[in-house]
């Protein structure tokens, strides 16, 4: 018998065991108040908790085998009163593995024995009050649990259970909640009229909360063969994660599309300006254009991805892409050295290859800088997440034009590695000023966050510098300084914090297909198929204000990535580094004197540990041993790393 069909006879035989055997007398079903629209084993707010089965259907179709069913009914509207468009994602074949889950609380619960992020091995604690399940496998997973310390209302407060590293796709999942007091006086806190019916095995009047008995109720096995005792849970719920092939796929599929049309040298190279004699550290600035492979409907600020018959990414035709260079003082004598592309940070822009400290370390190591302005978060693509913060329904166009950045960025070291390399611009006395075959890649910031799916996704760049990145976007901008001002024009529109936190989650689904949370397990242990495992140095400062170091733990979790020590930041799940020096990848922190920032979910205190890290001689070091043919992981720090 198939597994469906044996699903089939438990189901049957549970029906069997509620409503009672023939000539038994049936108990009376319990009249309970739902709204059709609404998750309904939390009566406080109609979608939580989140992400729940209660809005996925089966679809034999889907490499799942679910498919999302958002009902826009459920959704709340902005202040303009616009529906949410739920089309983009119920497209989608789960949840995403990144998932801030989220359930709420009429009033402030006893947080002292939730497991805290500074403690994830109480999570795993046989009577921790929050459970995170793998129920194909059976493992409990390691998480930590927050309320919201910014609530609007006082009835409604936020409860946020998050995962330790990105969960794993297409799997299901449990999520339990058990033992918990509210803090005002110690009342027990007691189950929704929907959830003790499921869990107690009393019959309902409701077709809607029958229909999903079943599920809920192999759920319960999965939990009580955990250890975790049914009788105690205020709530639980269970969701499907998403396939791989539906997270990454779209910009896999784009990826090779573009190379194909690429070819090994790439398509064309129009040099507009060359400066000779720049300044101190830089002999030669030079501007021009890419050609680059198009899959938007528009290559401005604000385009959507135009997909085929199949719904995969359509070429659209070749675009111009603008790029900059920077061609140092060392090299200009003449001698080739790397080329080294760079990512820029929060809505900037390829004008911050201007840096000073960036020329003078590039000036003294001879490298020839290059970098673009990266679609779907520069300085030009403000204005679309303003937008999208206003209604929703807009935001896909900044993770979908963020896929044609990272595209671009591709294009631009294969680019001018290839057709470009030979123009004279890039010529001096005869000499080519770059290497063709030493390219690597640096991201600051953004370009640390971003840069991580560009690694993931290059052919061209082995090694690459990832300083002050993370990942998960939805984890990181509650706690982010540069968020504060986004924050405003969000709430401008949505008015209640829940309703803000709540679509946060939800926009991760778009969120997941360029953010680095999704192809960071792709980067060194399992890279995508026709890709080179690449090398990592991953550098983080301790209590950064901008990039918590919350989301950077999860990264270096997520992608596996062993960790230098001593360090006064350990990073819980890692495997400890082998003695430096090393050929491989590595992440280290570190400690530039900040402050301790806020336990909770809450703009950081702005400190400089987010600039510190660049400016280090001991961070310099780490990149001059690590950007070379034969480089090596080194410790540039006595003991643990200070600032110099």
């Amino acid at each position: 018998m198939s597994i469906r069909g044996v699903l089939g006879v438990v189901s049957s035989l549970f029906v069997l065991l509620v409503l009672g055997c023939p000539g038994e007398e049936e108990p009376d079903p319990i009249h309970v108040s739902i709204d059709a629209e609404c998750e309904n084993i939390n009566p406080e707010y109609c979608m939580l908790p989140w992400p729940s089965s209660r809005y996925q259907v089966a679809d034999d179709s889907t490499a799942t085998g679910v498919r999302l069913a958002y009902e826009p009914a459920a959704f709340p509207e902005n202040l303009r009163e616009d529906v949410f468009d739920v089309e983009p994602y119920n497209r989608l074949d789960g949840f995403p593995p990144s998932a801030q889950i989220l359930t709420v609380f009429a009033e402030q619960i006893d947080t002292t024995e939730l497991p805290p992020w500074w403690d994830l091995d109480r999570s795993m604690d046989d009577d921790s009050p929050t459970v995170l399940l793998n129920m194909d496998t059976g493992d409990r997973v390691a998480h930590f649990t927050e309320t919201d310390v910014r609530f609007d209302n006082p009835e409604e407060i936020l409860v946020y259970i998050r995962p330790a590293a990105r969960l794993e796709e297409n799997t299901r999942y449990a999520v339990a909640l058990r033992d918990l007091t509210y803090d005002s006086d110690g009342r027990d806190v007691p189950p929704s009229e929907v959830f003790a019916a499921l869990r107690d095995d009393v019959l309902t009047d409701s077709d809607q909360v029958e229909a999903r008995r079943p599920g809920l109720e192999e759920m319960f096995t999965a939990l009580t063969d955990a250890g975790v005792d049914r009788a105690t849970l205020i709530q639980a719920w269970d969701f499907h994660t998403a396939s791989g092939e539906m997270l990454w796929g779209d910009l896999l599929y784009a990826r090779d599309d573009l190379y194909e049309r690429l070819g090994d040298d790439g398509i064309g190279c129009t040099i507009t300006e060359v400066q000779d004699d720049y300044n101190d550290d830089i002999y030669r600035r030079v501007d021009g254009t890419i050609t680059v492979p198009l899959y938007m409907d528009s290559e401005h600020a604000g385009a959507r991805l135009v997909r085929d018959g199949d719904g995969n990414p359509e070429y659209q035709g070749d675009h111009q892409v603008s790029f900059t260079a920077r061609i140092p003082r060392s090299l200009a004598e003449p001698a080739a050295g790397p080329l080294l592309t760079y990512g820029h940070g929060f809505f900037g822009s390829d004008g911050e290859l201007g840096a000073g400290w960036l020329q003078s370390w590039a000036d003294d190591n001879g490298m020839t800088l290059i970098g673009t302005d990266w679609h779907g978060m520069s300085e030009y693509d403000v204005t679309t997440a303003a937008v999208a913060l206003s209604n929703v329904s807009e935001f896909p166009a900044i993770p979908e034009r963020l896929m044609q950045g990272e595209l671009n960025f591709l294009a631009l070291t294969r680019t001018l590695a290839g057709v470009c390399a030979d123009d004279e611009a890039f010529v001096i006395d005869g000499q080519p000023v770059f290497d063709t075959d030493e390219l690597y890649y640096m991201g600051m910031s953004q370009g640390g966050i971003m840069g991580t799916t560009l690694m993931a996704l290059s052919h061209d760049i082995e090694r690459g510098v990832l300083n002050v990145g993370a990942s998960n976007y939805s984890l990181m901008q509650s706690r982010s300084r540069n968020f504060d001002d986004y924050e405003l024009i969000y709430a401008a529109w949505y008015e209640e914090r829940i309703e803000r936190e709540f679509y946060w989650s939800v926009m991760m689904s778009m969120w997941e297909m360029s953010d680095p949370v999704t192809y960071l397990p792709h980067v060194t242990a399992d890279p995508f198929p026709g890709t080179m495992p690449k090398k990592i140095l991953y550098q983080v400062g301790m209590e950064d204000a901008q990039v918590c170091n919350i989301a950077s733990d999860m990264s270096v979790r997520s992608a596996g990535w062993p960790q230098l020590l001593p360090s006064n930041h350990e990073i819980w799940g890692v495997e400890e580094a082998p003695a430096a020096p090393f050929d491989g990848s590595a992440a280290q922190y570190w400690d530039c004197g900040a402050p301790e920032q806020p336990v909770g979910p809450e703009p950081n205190v702005d400190n400089e540990a987010h600039e510190c890290v660049r400016r280090a001689d001991s961070a310099r070091l780490q990149w001059t041993e690590f950007l070379r043919p034969d480089g090596v992981v080194v410790n540039g720090c006595d003991g643990v790393c200070d600032p110099d």
